[in-house]
């Protein structure tokens, strides 16, 4: 249960901040979905596969002659998963964290533990016991405020 909903929260990653992020150039930003975008080497084979709640969809965008395809994931596949997965109305999925997992700040250039609101942190589900343990001070808080008492100094 504590592997299966940490695969599922970092593939939903995939979609919000990832290679996947251009999907929402067709679907809505409140449709929580997972995904992985794929590409073979020398561009051979685009393919993107992801989920919500209700369907699972993969696409495949590549040659039969085993040429190049010039396509990464993100740029043929998911081009067409995307609007395939608006037309399907796809639920959105959104698991419930289960027991045996802590969600932790983590400071995303280092990979230690931060202040919830520091800039370049982000809360990171782990199975108990697992989180990083050491912590660094905040490199400035990620508040519009602050940001803008930068900028007057």
């Amino acid at each position: 249960e504590v592997p299966v909903y940490l695969l599922n929260w970092n593939l939903q990653q995939v979609m919000t901040a990832g290679t996947g992020a251009s999907a929402y150039s067709y679907l809505s930003r409140d449709l929580h979905l997972a995904g992985k975008t794929g590409t073979t080497d020398d561009l051979r084979d685009s393919w993107f596969a992801g989920y919500g709640e209700d369907r699972v969809v993969v696409i495949w965008v590549g040659r039969d002659d085993n040429q190049s395809a010039a396509l990464t994931g993100a740029e043929g596949a998911l081009q067409i998963w995307a609007p395939l997965v608006r037309d399907l109305k796809v639920r959105s999925f959104a698991p419930q964290q289960p027991d045996g997992v802590e969600t932790v700040t983590i400071d995303l250039e280092n990979g230690q533990r931060s202040g919830s609101g520091c800039t370049g942190a982000l809360e990171i589900p782990y199975a108990a016991g697992h989180a990083p343990v050491d912590a660094l001070p905040c490199k400035g808080l990620g508040s519009p405020l602050n940001w803008f008492k930068k900028i007057i100094r």
